[in-house]
């Protein structure tokens, strides 16, 4: 469909000159100002484009224009072909609207591209933005999406999608912070209000895989072995085997494998669980981002593809892949040697009081009773209420100090991954000695946390009714700077809610945990510190300090 509206006299408008005019375009009942740029070439020939450069918003009225049809802003240099808006730099085009003259009037056909046809082409565009780190195109580029109907988990999705293809050792925190922001976002009914929960994906996405190249992935002998070795075994298994080998490209051909042989992605991420469950990996991160991905999967239902869901799958098989086992390294080792000990009395709360104690034996011990006597249900919600304390409680000055590698980053997985354990048990198929193996992990870590605990408890201050809307108003009001900081906000305010909603009236501890994180200052940069660590790797010949590990 059509909607051609008259601009203006061409005779108004020199030959060889410009003007812009002020007219609503979209289609009825979606209007929306605008100003739209005429061009009058010295030739008669006429275009028409936004009135706006794309670059960063600044006025087309003073552009200059050259017998070529080639538009330059005067602003920043940026240059656009008026016969197509692309830009002849790279970039963001302009856009461009169908125009013609008739008796002597300009006309404009303003109703806009094809919804369906502009919907790929926006994609497209925010793909380029990701990849080329250009945030303010990427976010005009939602927003258009939003305006046009599409739901924020598709774009979140997407969000993370890119980064599972991008990212070259696989999912980074961009997946946690989409499947989060989608959340958030979706709870908008208002487009250009939405986009403020939005934008820290594309933030945190832009900063983590920037320039990177499309990672190459396994080659297509690997992909074909891959579905053989499908066919004829225990995906489970394979997975787990791949891991434990170090071997990126056969565990992302088996996941890949897996989604071409149509098997449900609930059961893709039953391997996952049973492959994490054998190492503690990466300071929590695999924990976090299996769970994050089942929560998008979840909620974009039928809109989330399984094409895309194939993608977020082989992203974070490289990530398990390449990622630390913990539990290898000598801080935490000594916590999985052996069996748990024989199972003895049994008392709810005995976990939460001796994961706030921190001390090995007395945690082995009541998780071993726990195990015997209570639902690993239970449990977590323990392991959940320890990791809470240990942020409520995290010393500030140990985060302030150059001199140690620990921060509030830190402090906060101790919760997120204590209640992605929580949900992962309940909710992903999992075995017994897999669930063991998850709380002896949450356990370990949350333990460990004691070392960087406040001598005295924290003040704290009244939990208002109100308390997400004022937390989600302190993270979009740029308190975070770092997007790895703002990524760390997202994540523990929506950790925070949904600890709260599992645990049910009783110990606040996730809402003060939140509190104290986002209220006490905190440096964001540690420039100093890695000057440090280098003065000490070539001068003193010293590690880096943790009091954790």
């Amino acid at each position: 469909m059509s909607r051609w509206v008259a601009l203006l006299a061409l005779g108004s408008v020199a030959p060889g000159t410009k003007k812009l005019v002020p007219v609503d375009v979209g289609p009825p009942g979606a209007l929306r100002p605008t100003r739209l740029l005429v061009v009058h070439h010295s030739d008669g020939s006429v275009h028409v484009v936004d009135g706006r450069c794309p670059h960063e918003g600044y006025p087309l009225s003073d552009a200059l224009v050259d017998d070529g049809c080639v538009l330059t802003c005067a602003w920043h240099n940026w240059k656009f072909d008026l016969r197509t808006g692309d830009s002849t730099l790279g970039g963001e085009g302009v856009q461009r609207w169908p125009s013609r003259v008739v008796d002597g009037v300009v006309e404009a056909d303003v109703q806009g591209p094809d919804p369906l046809a502009d919907r790929a082409a926006r994609f497209a565009s925010l793909t380029v933005a990701l990849t080329e780190g250009r945030l303010g195109r990427g976010l005009r580029d939602s927003l258009r999406l939003l305006v046009a109907g599409v739901s924020a988990v598709e774009i979140c999705a997407h969000i993370a999608q890119h980064d599972a293809l991008y990212a070259e050792w696989g999912t980074t925190h961009a997946l946690p912070v989409a499947a989060d922001c989608a959340r958030l976002a979706s709870q908008i009914s208002d487009p250009f209000e939405a986009l403020h929960s939005l934008a820290p994906a594309l933030d945190m996405a832009i900063d983590a895989v920037q320039r990177s190249p499309r990672r190459p992935g396994p080659t297509a002998e690997v992909l074909r072995a891959a579905q053989h070795r499908l066919a004829s075994g225990e995906g489970r298994e394979l997975l787990a085997a791949a891991v434990e080998a170090e071997d990126a490209d056969a565990a992302e051909g088996i996941v890949r494998a897996a989604g071409g042989a149509g098997v449900p992605a609930a059961d893709v991420e039953g391997w996952f669980l049973h492959a994490i469950a054998a190492h503690f990996t990466d300071f929590g991160h695999a924990l976090i981002y299996l769970q994050k991905l089942r929560e998008l999967r979840l909620h974009g239902g039928e809109r989330i593809s399984a094409e895309l869901l194939t993608d977020l799958h082989a992203g974070l098989a490289v990530s398990l892949a390449y990622g630390t086992r913990e539990d290898t390294l000598p801080y935490m080792r000594r916590w999985f040697a052996g069996e748990l000990p024989a199972p003895r009395d049994f008392a709810a709360g005995d976990l939460l009081a001796a994961l706030i104690a921190g001390k090995r034996d007395s945690v082995l011990g009541a998780l071993s009773a726990g195990l015997a006597n209570a639902a690993p249900a239970a449990l977590a919600n323990e392991l959940i209420l320890g990791g809470a304390h240990r942020l409520e409680w995290f010393d500030e000055v140990i985060g302030e100090d150059p001199d140690i590698d620990e921060d509030w980053l830190s402090a906060t997985h101790r919760f997120t991954a204590s209640l992605a354990i929580a949900e992962l048990i309940e909710h992903v198929p999992c075995t017994a000695d897999d669930a063991a193996a998850l709380l002896r992990q949450g356990a370990a870590f949350v333990s460990l946390g004691r070392a960087t605990d406040r001598g005295r408890a924290p003040p704290r201050r009244a939990v208002q009714s109100d308390w997400r809307e004022s937390a989600l108003l302190t993270v979009l009001n740029d308190r975070f700077v770092r997007a790895i900081r703002l990524a760390h906000g997202v994540k523990t305010l929506v950790a925070a809610g949904d600890a709260m909603q599992r645990l049910g009236p009783g110990d606040d501890a996730p809402i003060h945990a939140l509190q104290r994180f986002f209220d006490t200052p905190a440096k964001q940069r540690r420039l100093r510190a890695q000057v440090g660590d280098a003065v000490r790797w070539l001068r003193d010949g010293k590690p880096p300090k943790r009091l954790t590990r």
